[in-house]
């Protein structure tokens, strides 16, 4: 119970700046260690009050720290429907052809890629009827007409590569503000942990540059044209972050509103976590979001329905 609480109140619970790399840190580790401490109380005997316990404590897990969603999945009877996918290909690892089967099996109006310079898609012979728009390694490959806007480079912070770019997407007759997003990774301060202080000046520098391409990045769409806007891309973030509830949490959420289980969209072989999200004003209705498989990479696509109200 004190590890489940603990856990939760570090993520949920201002902290001061200096102890950010600790809740970073916690917010990214394998979630499923809090269930170490339960598990103890499996040992010894095992009477009906000690598994009792043990069970509420397994929900209360699988809930608040796993974050497990659960939604009836519906079309809303609506025909004025938007498929929207994101996914980080890291560096290009996915076949371009394979990629452009799954988004034509699949229905997709608009893809936002991150990490996708490998995928040379201007050197492609894609369909006449898709439109792709690339800002370095930030592609959206659209069935619709897509009017690039801005791009943001991480030069004026000391780093490199462009981490949002800004659309306007045409659909069905209307224009709906597009943004995709790659925040800085929290990779550089993992591969550190060798040296613990080097480490936690990362972490803290990893944490300042978030929240600055947040403060950015939520500026690119006005507060006037948010109510149909879609932000997607790797946040390299969890919802229970402080960087994402500060700048992002007035979102819409489409894998909150309605994902069904885990939704771990980075996923190796012992960590799991939910940093990649699609959010809409709400001008749109999110009907259904779902995590798919990997096609190249340790991330996985995820892909919402959005019906415009």
């Amino acid at each position: 119970m004190l590890a489940s609480a603990g856990y939760w109140l570090a993520l949920h619970v201002p902290l001061p700046q200096a102890l950010q790399p600790l809740v970073t840190l916690a917010d990214l580790l394998p979630r499923w260690l809090v269930f170490l401490p339960t598990c103890l109380l499996l040992l010894g005997r095992r009477g009906p009050a000690r598994l009792a316990v043990y069970a509420a404590l397994t929900l209360l897990n699988v809930f608040l720290v796993l974050d497990l969603k659960l939604h009836m999945v519906g079309t809303n009877g609506a025909n004025s429907v938007l498929r929207v996918g994101s996914y980080n290909t890291g560096g290009g690892r996915v076949d371009v052809s394979r990629l452009l089967d799954w988004f034509e099996s699949h229905q997709l109006d608009v893809l936002l890629l991150q990490e996708s310079g490998g995928l040379r898609l201007a050197d492609q012979a894609l369909p006449e009827h898709l439109n792709p728009h690339c800002h370095a390694q930030l592609c959206v490959l659209a069935r619709h007409p897509v009017t690039p806007v801005a791009h943001l480079n991480r030069t004026p912070l000391g780093g490199y590569g462009t981490y949002a770019a800004s659309y306007v997407l045409s659909f069905q007759g209307q224009t709906l503000p597009l943004v995709n997003l790659h925040l800085n990774t929290p990779r550089h301060a993992l591969e550190t942990q060798r040296a613990p202080i080097t480490n936690y000046r990362w972490f803290l520098r990893l944490h300042e540059r978030q929240a600055i391409e947040s403060m950015l990045a939520s500026a690119l769409v006005p507060a006037a044209d948010r109510v149909r806007a879609i932000v997607a891309g790797d946040f390299n973030l969890t919802q229970q972050s402080s960087i994402y509830r500060q700048y992002w949490s007035e979102w819409q959420n489409s894998f909150s509103q309605a994902g069904n289980g885990l939704g771990r969209t980075k996923h190796t072989r012992l960590l799991g976590v939910r940093i990649d999200h699609i959010l809409a004003g709400e001008g749109l209705e999110a009907l259904s979001s779902e995590v798919f498989p990997p096609m190249g990479g340790d991330h996985r696509p995820i892909v919402s329905t959005f019906f415009l109200r």
